[in-house]
């Protein structure tokens, strides 16, 4: 049904010109006819509304100038969309007609072979939606272009892609000559701005099934990681491919999505079901001034057209066509005066060139063969209007910051002012020290991040020349760092911002930014007060009450050693005063010699400790190639060397009060306020300690000497009766005598003993009676 609508308008319009002929008839008879031809594809939306845009021109611009002596005889052919059919419709207009020029064709593809056809015959193409790069007007001397080249919107898309600081997109364009010619071009101006072209999804627009192409193509765009599209194609596809991303849920909150000039200028507001579809779309295209003659000539050019309430609408392609009419008319008036007058016939293209007047579609002045550059509009698809959202010139470029600001706030798709992506930004989540991280669930989904990194994170966000939506995501809890950078690999997360290490394996599969710390990795601690001074200061590790238990149970060591040894072993042997000294210093060096290193206390700083790990200290990691790695790095510079807010941040943390960490160890505690070891963090040894010693002194006691000790007072009196105490008592007093028979070290004369010659170390003479004849050794 559509489809017979589209041809009854285009041959009702084709019906209308005879009638139109007749109504002029007696002008046309005294005026000079000047053939021009014409070729469309009258079953597209826009061959229809430029085949009724051209016959309305040319019979306001005669109306207008009754008095001239020239009038155009515009001859329609339908191409049917076929370059050989337009081709041939051309020849037979250059050959069998005779024409002056041809107004057409409407595709690119189909102005490359006509272009041949007017080369050869030197007749004038003039082409209003040619408008591919690839046709460039200055390879061929015959080719006028009535229409904005396409490159003239590269840099004003650029610069929307930048505002809204989208580093990754995804480029979708039919695969035709106008779908092809453009994209070089996007790709230079999309690479100027450090965007990547993330993807390309090329569409066939001769397909047979073009729905189900789409819906496969949209299906593979939607597990894509990266949601901003920007799509270059014409209103036949578009509106066939709208809809099908619609019921693919494409055209939700989170998607972005901007369409370029050849499909924004032919949006028709009036089709429901185009416009529904397209909710939340920003375009871009040529700024149109409105003009009470441009009304009139939308209600004039409607109620020429109108059947039903369907009846498509004038778009920017109509005004072009328009244009091109009065252009050509003009022209060709102006080349007959001058013939008049000199007898010479100037070229119609150069009369074509020359022209300049002011027309629907704004000014219509040629430069280099084609439609001079105008102004171009910004505008956002709200319900069944579009909202201008801003306007773009290359004047506005060069101030971009300036631009920017003019931008209105658009409504995206999903009916949301939330813009489209937010960057996806992975946290850890560990427990430990919280200076660097500090992650709080408050439900399931929600969170609340701080800590140095994120303050570091935030400055640098402020800095950026762009607006860069984010979202944290922390990372299950007891993740490793590894495993966190892994989710940038796996398309979990855009980025990690935390106190990750930059370190040489990590960077097989994300890349870092310049470091927001120093390089290297150590344990950091604050320090309270410098205690060097404090002659004391080796005191502190330990509590008074484990000191004083250390020095008593050395003490008891050295006792029950003294015990054990001063009757075999002569370095424990002396007058009072040295074996005294011998068991405390026996204590002593027990103490000294099996801790050889220099004490230190290190709790009064365990200060930076420990070895330094080379590193490349902290950043924050992106996925590989990642466009915002430079972006971060020059905005880390411009934070870390403001001196004023990188202190401010670093004293907000890193205090005398705080404690620090790093990510090699998540799990110590340091604090200023840490206790001094007790008695209790040492009883195991000194309960070891302690019984192996009274065991030992027991067992001596009770066995050992009182053995051997035992013959020797039954030998001195066999028949006298002793009971086991008063044994006892007798060994008590000889306890601290010397045991000749254990000897240890060796007996040494005297020379070698050091000491004093008048004193016996092996034994000494006691006298029972003064009378007796023999003395008794003891």
């Amino acid at each position: 049904m559509p489809d017979m609508q589209k041809h009854f308008h285009a041959y009702l319009s084709f019906l209308c010109f005879p009638f139109l002929c007749i109504f002029l008839g007696k002008a046309l008879m005294a005026k000079e006819i000047i053939p021009i031809g014409v070729v469309l594809d009258l079953n597209t939306s826009v061959g229809i509304m430029a085949n009724s845009s051209m016959f309305i021109a040319l019979q306001d611009f005669y109306r207008q100038n009754p008095h001239y002596k020239t009038r155009l005889d515009l001859r329609i052919s339908d191409s049917e969309n076929d370059v050989v059919k337009s081709a041939s419709a051309a020849l037979y207009f250059i050959e069998k007609r005779k024409v002056h020029a041809i107004i057409g064709p409407q595709s690119s593809e189909q102005a490359r072979f006509i272009i041949q056809l007017g080369r050869k015959y030197s007749v004038p193409i003039l082409s209003f939606s040619a408008t591919s790069p690839s046709l460039s007007p200055n390879r061929s001397q015959i080719f006028i272009r009535t229409a904005q080249d396409d490159r003239s919107q590269t840099k004003a898309i650029a610069d929307v892609v930048e505002a809204y600081g989208w580093r990754e997109i995804i480029l979708i364009y039919e695969d035709t000559e106008y779908g092809n010619g453009l994209i070089p071009y996007l790709d230079d101006a999309l690479e100027a701005i450090d965007t990547r072209v993330r993807y390309r999804s090329v569409i066939d627009p001769r397909s047979n099934d073009r729905k189900s192409q789409i819906s496969k193509e949209l299906k593979n765009l939607k597990h894509k990681l990266t949601k901003i599209f920007l799509v270059h194609m014409t209103a036949d596809l578009g509106s066939v491919f709208f809809p099908a991303a619609q019921e693919a849920g494409m055209m939700k909150a989170g998607y972005g999505w901007i369409v370029t000039q050849g499909l924004s200028a032919s949006l028709d507001p009036t089709v429901p079901n185009i416009m529904d579809s397209m909710q939340g779309v920003i375009g871009v295209r040529p700024r149109v001034p409105h003009t009470e003659r441009l009304e009139d000539f939308k209600r004039r050019w409607k109620s020429s057209v109108e059947v039903n309430s369907e009846s498509p609408s004038v778009t920017l392609f109509g005004l072009w066509a328009y244009d091109t009419v009065w252009a050509l008319a003009m022209a060709v008036e102006r080349r007959q005066n001058v013939t008049n007058k000199t007898r010479v016939r100037p070229s119609l293209l150069n009369e074509i060139l020359a022209t300049n007047f002011s027309g629907l579609s704004g000014n219509f002045s040629l430069v280099n063969r084609q439609l001079e550059p105008p102004e171009l509009e910004i505008f956002n698809l709200i319900g069944s209007t579009e909202r201008t959202i801003g306007r773009w010139s290359p004047k506005s470029s060069q101030n971009k910051s300036k631009e920017k600001e003019k931008l209105k706030p658009p409504i995206w798709p999903g009916d949301t002012t939330e813009q489209p992506t937010k960057l996806r930004i992975g946290v850890p989540d560990k427990k430990g020290f919280n200076e660097f991280m500090k992650v709080e669930r408050h439900s399931p989904n929600g969170i609340t991040v701080s800590g140095f990194a994120i303050d570091v994170f935030l400055e640098v966000v402020k800095v950026l020349p762009f607006p860069l939506p984010y979202e944290f995501k922390p990372l299950e809890k007891n993740g490793t760092y590894d495993e966190l950078l892994q989710q940038i690999h796996l398309k979990k997360f855009d980025a990690v911002v935390g106190d990750i290490t930059i370190i040489a394996n990590r960077t097989n599969y994300v890349d870092f930014t310049l470091p927001y710390t120093e390089s290297g990795v150590s344990m950091v601690v604050p320090m309270k007060h410098d205690e060097r001074g404090n002659m004391w200061i080796f005191l502190k590790p330990l509590s008074m009450s484990l000191w004083l238990t250390t020095g008593a149970a050395f003490g008891l060591t050295g006792f029950i050693i003294w015990l054990l040894e001063h009757r075999s072993n002569t370095e424990f042997r002396g007058s009072p005063e040295q074996q005294l000294g011998t068991m405390f210093w026996f204590s002593f060096s027990t103490l000294v010699f099996a801790h050889k290193e220099k004490v230190v206390n290190n709790w009064s700083r365990y200060k930076m400790v420990g070895p330094t790990y080379k590193t490349d200290g902290f950043g924050f990691a992106f996925p590989l190639k990642s466009p915002l790695v430079s972006y971060f790095s020059r905005a880390i510079l411009n934070v870390t060397e403001d001196s004023d807010k990188f202190e401010r941040i670093k004293n907000k943390y890193f205090s005398f009060s705080s404690r620090f960490t790093c990510e090699e160890d998540q799990s110590a505690s340091i604090t200023l306020d840490s206790p001094s070891l007790t008695v209790y963090s040492f009883a195991g040894l000194f309960v070891i300690t302690g019984a192996t010693s009274l065991l030992s002194l027991v067992c001596y006691l009770c066995c050992s000497f009182p053995y051997s000790q035992w013959p020797r007072f039954r030998s001195i009196n066999p028949s006298q009766d002793r009971s086991f105490w008063l044994a006892l008592t007798e060994m008590g007093k000889h306890f601290h005598q010397k045991d000749s028979s254990n000897s240890y070290p060796p007996n040494r004369n005297r020379s070698d003993s050091g000491v004093h010659p008048s004193t016996d170390e092996a034994s000494f003479t006691c006298h029972a009676d003064a009378d007796a004849d023999d003395a008794i050794v003891i």
